[in-house]
């Protein structure tokens, strides 16, 4: 019988996914739930960023550089 051992896990940031998308693609989408937080989150990590028109569910989210 094989042991499978439990990887430790890392601790994430929250949105990480969000912030990485980007810094790539400087415009996103952002649910309108969690907009403000993500703006909130973006700003605690020295990233400026604006807040454009909303889109179907969504908010579009771009960086400013």
């Amino acid at each position: 019988m094989k042991q499978r051992y439990n990887k430790a896990q890392k601790p994430t940031r929250p949105f990480e996914g969000l912030i990485k998308q980007l810094n790539k693609e400087s415009l996103i989408l952002v649910n309108l739930n969690k907009a403000e937080d993500f703006v909130r989150e973006c700003g605690s990590r020295g990233i400026v960023c604006g807040v454009g028109s909303t889109y179907k569910d969504g908010i579009v989210i771009y960086k400013k550089n």
